[in-house]
């Protein structure tokens, strides 16, 4: 989706946060809504269904994990 411009609106409901889309530029006349959960303090999931401007829909999901690692201390 390279050179596309976005501007967008959104809303908190629990834990989710929602965020209306409208794209210009490239991607004049798409729109889309993203969708992000907070499951707990280490793990989010998000949802962003696209419909194109030629009528077609597109969807993308990702899930976040933060792992806690030991580094090694340098004496």
């Amino acid at each position: 989706m390279s050179g596309w411009i976005a501007e967008g609106r959104g809303r908190r409901q629990g834990n989710e946060e929602i965020i209306e889309w409208e794209w210009s530029g490239t991607g004049q006349g798409a729109t889309s809504v993203g969708i992000m959960e907070k499951i707990n303090d280490n793990k989010f999931t998000g949802i962003h269904k696209y419909i194109l401007p030629n009528g077609n829909e597109m969807e993308e999901k990702v899930e976040m994990i933060r792992r806690k690692t030991e580094t090694e201390k340098h004496i």
